[in-house]
C-alpha cells in the first residue's frame, strides 16, 4: 500500500480507491485522483489495480479501507454479475464504469455499480443546452459487438438529440 501526502506530511491513506482493468499502466488517473484528495486534505490513495482477473479484484474491493473503483476494458460488462446490484445509469446502458460501496444497516457492505459516463453526458447538455428536454444515445460496446445499447436521457425540452 503506497502512502498518501497530506498536508506536505506522509500518512497511510484511511480509504483507498482504485482503477480496475487491463492495460492501465498509461492511465492519469492516479495523479488526478490523488492530486485531488490531496488538495482536499483526504488521506484517501487511488491505484492501479491491472489485471484480466475479476475475482483477484474483487479481493480487494472487499478490503475495509476500500471505497470503490473506477472500472474500464475489458471488465465494464464482465463486473456486472459479480455486483450486488446497478442503479439505472448501469441497467440501461449495460456497462458499469464506477463501483461505489454503500453500508447498510446491519453493517454490511453493498457494491454498486453505475455508469457516470450518461450522467456526465446528460449533465453537459443540461447544463450547457437549457432548450434540449433529452438526449438519445446508441453504442455498440467494442468488446461486444452483438450488444447494442439505447439510452434516453431526460433534460428539459421535448427535443431530442440522437448521439451515435
Amino acid at each position: 500500500m503506497t502512502a498518501a501526502v497530506i498536508n506536505g506530511s506522509v500518512e497511510e491513506p484511511q480509504c483507498l480507491t482504485y482503477l480496475f482493468g487491463h492495460p492501465i499502466a498509461h492511465s492519469w488517473s492516479p495523479l488526478l485522483h490523488n492530486t485531488l484528495y490531496e488538495n482536499a486534505r483526504l488521506p484517501w490513495r487511488y491505484q492501479l489495480f491491472e489485471s484480466t482477473s475479476i475475482s483477484a479484484f474483487m479481493s480487494v474491493l472487499r478490503n475495509s479501507k476500500c471505497m470503490g473503483s473506477s472500472v474500464t476494458m475489458p471488465h465494464k460488462i464482465n463486473i456486472i454479475p459479480h455486483l450486488d446490484e446497478l442503479t439505472e445509469e448501469g441497467r440501461e446502458v449495460g456497462a458499469c464504469n464506477t463501483i461505489f460501496i454503500r453500508v447498510d444497516s446491519a453493517g454490511v457492505r453493498r457494491y454498486i455499480g453505475t455508469n457516470t459516463d450518461v450522467i456526465g453526458i446528460r449533465e453537459a447538455f443540461v447544463q450547457n443546452s437549457p432548450d434540449i428536454y433529452q438526449v438519445s444515445i446508441n453504442a455498440t460496446p467494442s468488446q461486444c459487438k452483438d450488444h447494442h445499447t439505447g439510452l434516453t436521457l431526460p433534460t428539459r425540452n421535448a427535443e431530442a438529440v440522437q448521439l451515435w
